[in-house]
């Protein structure tokens, strides 16, 4: 689930929200802490409601710049009188600090007050016990007298804990974290909500990208209470294959892997899927991570063609059954993979949801398979829960990621060589006994597969 800054403080920090609250964004340079505290500042003016942001180091129209490339319009906001925006110089006199904080807010009278940073506060109260303890109170009694929000921004010394952060912490609702790392030379962002009072939390860790235009979004895992059960009042999706149909038939919400041999690709895999969305009159989405959208409607064109289906008919079926999109892996982290996939389910709403060449995955995040496992279930339950049918395709390449893929799904077919050229089928679904196919008989098939579809397109 993509979540923006409002709908993820309503998720992961509603304490703050519902009473008068204070947040504490902290992190190392670089981690998007200032974007975070600015999104949530402009929320706050997209509702016409007043922010006060003051920093002690950031010029106005550089951050103004940098942050309209993010789709986070300050300068708007000021123009409309919904944002002041004050740059402290750095002072040792935090007394003086607070008088003009005090000043500021009760002339604009805000509804939200960001700090960035507090840094520069907490050295100058680091040798006072006293000092630090006005400041403290101070902080603590902001909400109350905004009625509404404080939020706090805190820069991690590359040492780790800084001076003062314990008093802040102490006083604040919510704390999140916001960290990144480098993996396969891409820069991976997630926030952890270590406190916060009024939210009961069960995900702890959720991911975070920052765009142009799209400025931040959260990427909030969907993770069930409960395993959903299969829809089986609702209507099988019947695979018309000429073998065996009580083991080829799914019903709404079940996974459906097809392995492959690496070098052996067998065409009956297109002439299935285009044979199951005409007899059971749905719609797929076919998401592939080797080929390009183009290129993928171009094969089940030229498929459908080489079984006698003339061209003009052929791109009329398959444009109106299967619409198809294509995901680059390499260029996303784990969770960025799982959340478009979803974004793209929810969109479209398909009654099938086709997953080709899943195989990347192996390649890509066999370091972090524990991650991916985690994230995969999920998603594959979530599907269950609204109903929508998994296909996943897959050539064979280990027996640990077969099994693995095999432990989620309910109904597996795994195509394999006998001899030169021809191919066998293992067929097993959940609750039957497993069934082998020679390679005569699916050949057979495949010609009736074939004559169903010519018959379909007349």
């Amino acid at each position: 689930m993509l979540l923006n800054v409002d709908e993820f403080l309503k998720r992961f920090a509603s304490g703050v929200l519902r009473y008068r609250g204070s947040l504490l964004i902290e992190g190392y340079p670089g981690a998007g802490k200032t974007t975070l505290a600015a999104s949530i500042c402009y929320s706050y003016t997209a509702r016409n409601e007043r922010c006060l942001y003051t920093t002690f180091h950031e010029d106005k129209e550089k951050v103004f710049g940098i942050l309209s490339a993010l789709g986070i319009d300050l300068a708007s906001a000021e123009k409309r009188g919904f944002l002041r925006y004050i740059r402290f110089p750095v002072s040792s006199d935090v007394e003086m600090i607070v008088d003009e904080l005090n000043k500021h807010i009760a002339e604009f009278r805000p509804r939200v007050v960001v700090v960035d940073s507090v840094n520069p506060l907490l050295m100058a109260t680091e040798t006072s016990i006293a000092r630090r303890g006005y400041l403290q109170n101070f902080f603590a009694s902001l909400p109350e007298v905004l009625n509404g929000l404080l939020v706090l921004v805190y820069e991690l010394p590359p040492t780790g804990r800084g001076i003062g952060l314990e008093d802040i912490e102490f006083v604040v609702d919510t704390i999140i974290t916001m960290k990144y790392r480098i993996v396969r030379g891409l820069i991976e962002r997630f926030a952890e909500v270590k406190k916060s009072r009024g939210s009961p939390l069960k995900i702890a860790k959720i991911p975070f990208t920052i765009s142009e235009s799209g400025g931040i979004r959260f990427l909030a895992p969907e993770i069930l209470e409960e395993v959903p059960a299969t829809r089986l009042e609702e209507r099988k999706f019947e695979i018309m294959h000429p073998l065996a149909k009580e083991t080829l038939s799914i019903f709404r919400g079940e996974v459906y892997l097809i392995v492959y041999p690496l070098d052996a690709r067998p065409p009956e895999l297109h002439l299935m899927l285009l044979a199951i969305v005409i007899a059971n009159k749905a719609r797929a989405l076919v998401i592939s991570y080797r080929y390009s959208s183009e290129d993928l409607r171009k094969l089940f064109i030229d498929i459908a063609v080489d079984v006698g289906i003339e061209r003009s008919r052929a791109e009329e079926i398959v444009d109106k059954y299967l619409v198809f999109r294509s995901i680059n892996p390499t260029s996303h982290s784990i969770p960025e993979v799982f959340t478009w996939e979803q974004l793209l389910v929810e969109e479209l709403k398909p009654d099938i949801a086709v997953f080709h060449g899943v195989d990347v995955f192996w390649y890509l995040f066999r370091a972090d398979i524990d991650e991916y496992y985690s994230h995969l279930y999920n998603q594959l339950q979530y599907f269950r829960r609204i109903g929508v049918t998994v296909v996943r395709w897959m050539p064979y390449i280990s027996e640990e990621y077969y099994k693995l893929n095999v432990s989620l799904s309910d109904v597996v077919h795994r195509f394999y060589l006998t001899a030169p050229g021809r191919l066998s089928l293992y067929a097993w679904r959940r609750g039957k006994r497993p069934i082998i196919f020679r390679a005569e008989e699916l050949e057979k098939a495949s010609k009736a597969l074939g004559e169903f579809l010519r018959t379909a397109a007349l």
